[in-house]
């Protein structure tokens, strides 16, 4: 005998399992996790990194293996990701830290690393440390600081004058175009899988706006005098090239490139040697052009969100 199911019963049912699922992975993203959040640094200090001056709630690292002109410096992504959507992470330490395992990697003489706000505390420091910075606020003005200042700190014990190459993953190459926005020793900004349009990612992934961030979107004069590239991959359904959005703030020498052998969101490591080739890191300073003028912006904008460069492995 078959027994129907009324539509509530069945809803609650669908719900049930979603949830399963959704506890299944979390727990199984949570056993994959160091023991202590301080650890997932150890490889960074296996390969020369020493801890730089930065704010308690702020890991910054440093490996100097040379004199160079420039420094390049990487900004970890969002972190830990939220249940459901819905609630934030108790610690937004991330389960694989991209940013860090991309500095690991890199072989220029001066390279720096800089965690988001909160990450990779001990849980002392961890309870002292504002949820906001790694919510709503996460692009606001106190994380803009925080990171500043640990930029700062990187520097602090160098020679002076060195330049600056900033790399973000994911939300830490939003940061990235914040904190250049508010310097001027900044030659180029990288962003891998990086929102350029808060607003536009929260509309496309039905959540809320990040009340209380800055938006790189934002007209900026400093931005469109810089040399940036942006890159995308083209599976990610988390970050995809469409979170440009309105981001209008591109200089003459910007490019959005979309990678076709990215399988997923956080998936670079193996292929960011060959792209790195392909950005403005590769490129000299001297050749970075004018600001697009003003009444070319759209016309731009338009070439640059719809026919993105494509990288092959």
């Amino acid at each position: 005998m078959i027994t129907l199911k009324s539509p509530w019963q069945y809803c609650v049912g669908v719900c049930l399992r979603k949830v399963s699922w959704a506890i299944a992975l979390l727990l199984a993203g949570c056993a994959q996790m160091p023991l202590s959040p301080v650890r997932s640094l150890d490889a960074l200090a296996d390969a020369g990194f020493v801890p730089a001056p930065a704010s308690p709630v702020v890991k910054s690292l440093l490996r100097q293996a040379g004199e160079a002109p420039a420094i390049n410096i990487y900004l970890e992504g969002d972190g830990a990701p939220w249940f459901l959507r819905m609630l934030p992470p108790r610690d937004p330490t991330p389960l694989q830290p991209v940013a860090a395992r991309l500095a690991l990697g890199d072989s220029a003489a001066l390279v720096g690393y800089v965690g988001r706000p909160c990450q990779f505390l001990e849980s002392v420091l961890l309870r002292d440390c504002s949820r906001s910075l790694w919510t709503n606020e996460r692009f606001g003005d106190s994380a803009i600081a925080l990171t500043r200042a640990a930029i700062d700190g990187l520097l602090s014990g160098l020679p002076p004058g060195r330049r600056l190459n900033l790399i973000g993953f994911s939300g830490g190459g939003t940061l990235a175009l914040l904190v250049a926005a508010g310097r001027a020793d900044v030659d180029c900004v990288v962003t891998l899988a990086s929102p350029l349009d808060i607003d536009a990612w929260s509309d496309m992934n039905g959540v809320g706006r990040l009340a209380g961030s800055r938006n790189p979107a934002r007209p900026n004069a400093a931005l469109s005098r810089l040399r940036q590239t942006h890159v995308y991959g083209a599976a990610d359904r988390i970050v995809p090239v469409a979170a440009v959005g309105r981001y209008h703030n591109f200089s003459g020498d910007s490019q959005v490139k979309v990678f076709a052998g990215n399988r997923g969101h956080g998936d670079w490591e193996k292929f960011w040697p060959a792209i790195r080739d392909s950005t403005c890191l590769n490129r000299s300073p001297s050749n970075a052009a004018q600001a697009v003028p003003a009444d070319r912006i759209a016309a731009e904008d338009r070439h640059v969100v719809t026919r993105p460069e494509v990288l092959h492995e």
